[in-house]
């Protein structure tokens, strides 16, 4: 079993709460000393993005759910 971080279970669990009734598109570059995540739905007519960026996953993807909208 992989010992994951909280992040990283956040990450899985927006993963699987993706249906056939809202659009998930996930985005994440690696590079350049950090990472970068972009993530975006559409629900119900509303598109939702958030995107964060970090020396660490667990940085960035903090900083995509303080940004989400």
């Amino acid at each position: 079993m992989l010992d994951l971080t909280d992040p990283e279970r956040q990450f899985i669990e927006a993963m699987r709460q993706a249906s056939d009734n809202n659009l998930l598109l996930v985005v994440e570059r690696i590079g350049r000393g950090g990472w970068e995540i972009e993530m975006s739905n559409m629900h119900e007519g509303k598109r939702h993005i958030g995107r964060g960026a970090g020396k660490t996953f667990s940085e960035a993807w903090g900083n995509v759910v303080a940004n989400w909208a």
